[in-house]
């Protein structure tokens, strides 16, 4: 008779397994905070976050006294007619970020623009911010 011998793999596997299937299937209660990247160039700052799975019409840019504000929501779309069991990794849901910004940004001249899942907001500096050459006589 041939015995079967599992991988210790396959026991941590067969476990998360069956409490999945015993769990009800629930959202995640993790927060969403997008990734972002900020850069500074001579002439303004540069913000780009991923926001992968957001549409445009989830998504608010705002600028109040200082900061920049975020906020979007992330759904995620389900058929429930197949759902025998779920695990659900990629987080969900709304979320809010805010940056404080320098006092030198022009807030007129904020532009946003999102493409391919990708926010990219330019916060250009105001034409006394940007450092000029003064001529030594």
């Amino acid at each position: 008779m041939t015995q079967l011998i599992r991988a210790p793999w396959f026991r941590e596997f067969d476990r998360f397994f069956n409490d999945v299937a015993a769990a009800p299937a629930a959202e995640s209660t993790a927060v969403f905070a997008p990734r972002s990247d900020i850069e500074e160039t001579e002439k303004e700052y540069l913000l780009t976050a991923d926001l992968p799975g957001v549409k445009k019409e989830d998504l608010k840019v705002e600028f109040n006294r200082g900061e920049l504000l975020i906020w979007g929501e992330r759904r995620l779309e389900r058929d429930e007619r197949r759902e025998n069991w779920r695990h659900v990794e990629r987080f969900s849901g709304k979320f809010h970020r805010s940056f404080q910004v320098p006092e030198t940004v022009d807030a007129d001249a904020i532009e946003a623009k999102f493409e391919d899942g990708v926010l990219h907001v330019k916060l250009p500096k105001s034409e006394v911010a940007r450092p000029r050459s003064i001529r030594v006589a």
